[in-house]
């Protein structure tokens, strides 16, 4: 099966630009455990680094220029997953500043194709599980805890 595993870009209020605090990309380690564990189960995966993958020095400015986008552009995530017509979407969120970012990019991931199966997980998303589910119709699954396992049970559920 096809699963893409996607951390987002960062977007911030221009008060809280790069020059304020430094925009850091680190290499999302826990999609790449996700991604070893699929590919040893057989599965076709591709990482998606929205953020490293972007300009990180030079934002898009969005949301009638109150915030400044870090990484990829909707369209940009939009076309990769065109190319990539996975099944499955993984979708890291880590922490709280990366709800509306998690968020965002289930929507670009339902708007390529509804019934695409959004799996979003890390600390955050755990931790405000019920509350991210009630606000974003575009998640399907929660993932509480590692996500290894939890993304094997996952896919196994979709193939049915």
């Amino acid at each position: 099966m096809k699963i893409m595993l996607i951390y987002p870009p960062t977007t911030r209020p221009k008060s809280f630009s790069s020059s304020v605090v430094r925009v850091s990309v680190f290499f999302p380690l826990g999609l790449a455990y996700i991604a070893s564990t699929l590919i040893e189960a057989g599965h076709d995966v591709m990482v998606l680094d929205a953020l490293a993958e972007g300009d990180t020095d030079n934002p898009l400015v969005i949301n009638d220029e109150a915030e400044y986008r870090y990484g990829l552009s909707d369209h940009e995530i939009e076309e990769r997953i065109k190319e990539f017509n996975p099944k499955i979407v993984g979708i890291s969120c880590l922490f709280a500043p990366q709800q509306k970012d998690a968020e965002n990019v289930s929507g670009i991931v339902k708007g390529v194709d509804k019934n695409m199966v959004t799996v979003v997980g890390g600390h955050h998303a755990a931790a405000s599980a019920v509350r991210m589910i009630k606000q974003c119709n575009n998640i399907d699954y929660i993932v509480d805890g590692e996500g290894e396992l939890a993304l094997l049970d996952i896919v196994a559920h979709v193939i049915g």
